[in-house]
């Protein structure tokens, strides 16, 4: 019963940190045959009470010490439901997708291609521990083929990586490997070798977008404290400096920029919105750096915004207009 409870705990703390995580219950579900007949329904409940407790409790806590928590949560269903009515999806998505999955590794996703490819594997034998662990991880990866935003959200295909392909992965490299000294290191070799080649590709890939995330405190030193700010990659950062000002500096007032961000709460009308905030006595501040707008979601916003700093430097009307470029 302990290690049901721990399971259960452990599914609520994966659902926790990631929502996706949620199919993982299903795994436990098909665990369930596995055991006694007569213990299968006091495990179940132990699995559910404890999954249950480990993520109601912490919501429940948030939700009576966080006002906002509640709009939240509405703000993601209508993301998802925007993402979802979107659907725009080519060739260059489903080889981005390719290629985040080769990011595990290309030997360990062979490998575990390999394992769902033989007839003889058990993550094709329904009642072994494999198939509960790896099959509802396999719905898991195909269902994240079809998130619009995962050609530069990866971070969805985590909970689904381990029993999807790693785990198949390994029971396939042990059979291949079996008690082969030297092919145990060749294997460990093929499967680290990737990561450290990767890592200075991936820094020299990033560093641009690093750079403007981590130079964004020292440039919002000059902004107004009632600025609307409008920018790509580093928006979400806004929100966090101002929670580290009110923590570091209680004694001065925290600054109330509005962060426009590309995504969920992009505004239809654009300009629109930047007109009302202007005319409020707003500052608006308009990022145009390239690196700050990263993929074609953000790139078609960055370009809305360059028209209409263009409308208004044409126009001669920049009263109250900030440019970073």
């Amino acid at each position: 019963m302990a290690l049901a409870a721990a399971a259960g705990a452990a599914i609520g703390i994966a659902i926790g940190l990631h929502e996706q995580s949620l199919l993982g219950a299903a795994g436990l579900a098909l665990l369930l045959p596995i055991a006694r007949r007569g213990d299968r329904w006091r495990l179940a409940r132990m699995m559910a009470l404890s999954g249950v407790l480990v993520v109601a409790l912490p919501m429940e806590y948030v939700w009576l010490t966080q006002p906002g928590y509640a709009s939240t949560v509405r703000t993601w269903l209508q993301g998802m439901a925007h993402d979802r009515a979107l659907m725009t999806f080519g060739w260059s998505d489903a080889g981005l997708f390719l290629l985040w999955i080769l990011s595990l590794g290309p030997v360990v996703v062979v490998a575990g291609v390999s394992a769902w490819t033989r007839r003889s594997s058990p993550v094709w034998r329904i009642g072994a521990a494999l198939f509960a662990v790896s099959a509802p991880a396999l719905v898991q990866l195909f269902v994240a083929a079809t998130f619009r935003g995962i050609n530069y959200s990866p971070r969805f295909l985590l909970p689904a990586f381990p029993g999807a392909l790693a785990i198949p992965g390994a029971w396939a490299l042990d059979r291949a490997v079996g008690r082969s000294r030297n092919q145990f290191i060749a294997a460990c070799v093929m499967i680290v070798f990737p990561l450290v080649a990767a890592a200075p590709i991936v820094r020299g890939r990033t560093a641009a977008t690093i750079d403007v995330i981590e130079a964004l405190p020292a440039m919002l030193r000059t902004v107004p404290p009632t600025a609307l700010i409008v920018t790509g990659q580093p928006c979400p950062a806004i929100s966090l400096q101002q929670a580290v000002l009110a923590h570091d500096v209680p004694s001065m007032p925290t600054p109330a920029w509005q962060p426009v961000c590309p995504g969920w709460a992009w505004p239809t009308d654009l300009a629109a919105r930047l007109n009302d905030a202007r005319s409020s006595g707003h500052p608006v501040v308009v990022d145009l750096r390239p690196v700050a707008w990263v993929g074609g979601e953000q790139l078609a916003a960055r370009a809305q915004a360059d028209r209409y700093v263009q409308a208004a430097e044409s126009a001669g009307t920049t009263n109250g207009l900030i440019v970073w470029r």
